[in-house]
């Protein structure tokens, strides 16, 4: 017998991958436009304020923690589920905002891909999921199925918050809540469960946020952080009886003729004293060279007459400096207000005040005032995270906007801002520029250099060729968009033209409805066409709305124009059918408004 002598030789199992360790200080973005902050890609200037308002809560709270984003707008929710699971880095918040534009997927299936991104989380990872807002359209409205279809994947994300690793960022019931009580239109839309109008983009983008209510959807983010952070290391309460405990006011100090009614963690304020309201003393002394921020929710507003209310921050309840204030222009509800301050002096008193208003009745809820955690943030040079830009598109003759885009930095930066023209510098620092005859065809842009302790960063708008000189006004009415009929009269697009017919009304007219800007003792020329159906027409410019310093009475169809000169820095236009006839009516196209 021959024994063969084999060696087996073990290979050793695949290792599993390395999880990469969770990078604190650090808030990651991902999902679709709500989560970018873009509304939808509007101007920077007037929607990109996210992230620079959240940062500036982190920082003011001591959290300090940097954003990054990683939403692209109008992504469906498998866009927001492959950026997830394709991180290079895990962060430790992570704001999930997704579902909105996957207009065929079903809510479960929405909140599946949820569920694939809860899955897929690595111990450390915090996930704050943000409500989905209903396109305020009619196809969404309460009782719709649309609405129904969005309160469903609403619900399915309350759901999954624990208050431990997950929670549930609800901005758009803070965008319902938060409105102003003065306004009849967001009154009827709070009551109807609809997005408050001071706080979309427009009337016809109802579901994107602007600036202010890109001011709440940063609140409720950092109610969630806080709640987490509160979870390991909380923060007192400085205020003595901040939830009115068994109707209790005690520890809260009044002016004259201001009665306080407390029921349920909420006091009502009322009174005929038109600076009522309740404050009260936090610290006595030592309050310098700390930070404070308080927190406070407006549960309701019994009545508005104008003037909001004003918070302060300051020295102490009869006076004092003032270290930081939020004055409401208008009376509003809201929750997880927000006001940060650092004393230069040694006490500290928190101030609820009416803004000069006896109408105002209102209640305060859950008020809070903390020391900040102490902030441990390394310096980091500036970071562009939205790019500069330009407006309007530059030609000769049209005066030119500077946007100097978002940055994030610690500390903040200083910014400064230069125009070039073919790479060459021809204006620095100043917020517009007008290129004239000598730059057609040149190519513009605007180079913006932010410099704080840790470095300096520079970051370019995007290049543009100037222009020939446009006109002011180029209407040739594909769309009705910018114009509105005067009361008791219509407007119509017939064959591409604007018609004007009386519906009841004097005389039938329509107006441009914003101003057009232009220069006060310059030329210019209108040109038209103009087509009368048995009454005459009028085109009216005025220097006020409704004005008639030039007026032309048509009354035969064709085309013309006339030269006249600006009498201010901006002009109004309007057209007519001059006739009380129902059935009289006018049509206008090619309306061009040029400098000469």
């Amino acid at each position: 017998m021959i024994t063969i002598g084999i060696t087996i030789e073990r290979l050793p199992l695949p290792a599993a991958p390395p999880v990469r360790p969770v990078s604190a200080g650090v808030v990651a973005f991902y999902g679709d436009s709500f989560a970018e902050g873009s509304s939808g890609g509007g101007d920077v200037a007037a929607f990109d304020s996210l992230q620079p308002t959240l940062r500036r809560y982190l920082l003011a709270t001591g959290l300090g923690y940097r954003t990054v984003n990683h939403a692209v707008p109008g992504s469906a929710s498998e866009v927001a589920v492959a950026a997830w699971r394709a991180r290079a880095v895990h962060r430790q918040y992570n704001y999930v905002c997704a579902g909105r534009n996957d207009a065929t997927r079903t809510a479960a299936e929405i909140l599946a891909g949820i569920d694939a991104i809860l899955a897929d989380r690595v111990p450390g990872e915090v996930v704050i999921l943000g409500s989905v807002h209903n396109y305020n359209n009619g196809t969404e409205n309460p009782g719709s199925a649309g609405y129904a279809k969005w309160a469903e994947v609403n619900a399915g994300l309350a759901a999954r918050a624990d208050g431990a690793a997950v929670f549930f960022a609800d901005h758009r019931a803070e965008a319902v809540r938060e409105h102003n009580a003065d306004w009849a239109d967001d009154v009827a839309r709070a009551a109807n469960d609809l997005p408050s109008a001071s706080l979309v983009v427009s009337a016809e983008d109802a579901l994107h946020l602007n600036a202010a209510g890109c001011e709440t959807q940063a609140r409720v983010i950092l109610k969630a952080i806080l709640a987490h952070r509160a979870l390991t290391e909380p923060l007192p309460n400085l205020l003595a009886n901040p939830g009115f405990a068994g109707g209790s006011t005690g520890g809260w100090t009044v002016p004259a003729d201001t009665t306080l009614a407390a029921s349920g963690g909420a006091v009502a304020v009322s009174g005929a004293n038109p600076f009522k309201g309740l404050s009260q003393q936090v610290l006595t002394g030592g309050a310098a060279g700390r930070r404070f921020f308080a927190l406070w929710d407006v549960p309701a507003i019994a009545t508005g007459g104008g003037a909001g209310l004003a918070v302060r921050l300051r020295e102490s309840t009869g006076g004092g400096a003032i270290y930081a204030a939020a004055d409401a222009a208008y009376a509003r509800t809201g929750r997880g207000m927000f006001l940060a301050a650092a004393p230069t002096a040694e006490g500290l008193a928190l101030q609820f005040e009416a803004i000069n208003n006896a109408a105002l009745d209102w209640s305060i809820a859950a008020p809070v005032v903390c020391e900040a955690y102490p902030l441990d943030v390394a310096d980091y040079a500036p970071e562009n995270v939205a790019a500069p830009a330009i407006a309007p598109a530059p030609s000769v003759g049209a005066t030119l906007s500077a946007n100097a885009g978002a940055w994030d930095a610690y500390p903040d930066a200083t910014l400064s801002h230069r125009w070039l023209v073919d790479g060459a510098v021809v204006a620095e620092n100043v917020a517009t520029f007008t290129p004239d005859e000598s730059l057609e065809g040149a190519v513009l842009s605007l180079e913006v250099t932010a410099t704080n302790a840790a470095g300096t960063t520079v970051a370019h708008s995007a290049s543009a060729l100037v222009l020939p000189r446009q006109p002011l006004v180029r209407e040739t009415f594909e769309s009705l968009a910018g114009w509105a009929a005067g009361a008791g009269n219509a407007i119509s697009l017939v064959e591409g033209r604007l018609r004007c017919a009386n519906n009841g009304g004097a005389w039938s007219k329509c107006h441009r409805a914003a101003p057009i800007p232009c220069e006060a003792g310059a030329r210019y020329r209108v040109s038209y066409d103009f087509l009368k159906a048995g009454h005459d027409g009028v085109l009216r410019l005025g220097w006020a709305p409704d004005g008639e310093d030039v007026r032309l009475a048509l009354s035969a169809s064709g085309t013309g124009q006339h030269s006249f000169t600006a009498g201010a820095p901006a002009m109004y236009l309007s057209l007519a059918c001059d006739s009380p006839a129902t059935t009289g009516y006018c049509d206008w196209d090619n309306i061009l408004i040029e400098k000469l």
